[in-house]
């Protein structure tokens, strides 16, 4: 088995690191201790393509594959690490749980938010205890306008409002 990179593997991981030597140095030990969420490097790394590289064209991404996004998260991550976490959120996680199990009019009203790096999406997991231990009750929460909570629950395609999240 060859598990040297492709060339064009090597490629992409070389465009990468020129983008993050260029673009994310720049401000990285700043950005590695601020509690706050950089919108604007968000902004940069999608319009970069780096999110959703593994995801079809049809939902919006790059049609990649798993391997080139680990490739993005390890390039970016020598430059700044805080930036390589929203390349892993915007390809791994919750993103792709919502890509994988979301309908197609969820798809088109929330993913090119999330995939412009202009919203952000958390997972979590419940264990429905009255179920008798035997279904899981998915839940995803969208942050819309980065201030409203919202829950999508997977298994009934249902959305209800949670609260409010300041920025």
């Amino acid at each position: 088995m060859n598990f040297n990179l492709t060339e064009e593997q090597i490629a992409f991981g070389d465009a990468v690191r020129k983008f993050s030597e260029k673009e994310l140095s720049p401000g990285a030990l700043e950005r590695a201790h601020s509690p706050k969420y950089p919108w604007e490097i968000a902004e940069k790394i999608s319009a970069q393509g780096l999110l959703g590289i593994a995801f079809s064209e049809k939902d919006g991404g790059s049609g990649g594959t798993l391997m080139d996004a680990v490739i993005a998260i390890q390039e970016v991550a020598l430059h700044c690490p805080k930036s390589a976490d929203i390349v892993q959120a915007g390809n791994f996680g919750a993103i792709r749980t919502f890509v994988e199990y979301a309908s197609e009019a969820q798809k088109e009203k929330y993913l090119p938010d999330l995939l412009a790096g202009k919203k952000i999406l958390g997972l979590g997991i419940l264990w429905c205890w009255s179920c008798c231990f035997s279904k899981w009750v998915r839940h995803i929460c969208y942050n819309t306008n980065r201030r409203a909570l919202y829950s999508f629950n997977v298994s009934q395609r249902k959305t209800r409002r949670l609260g409010c999240v300041s920025r």
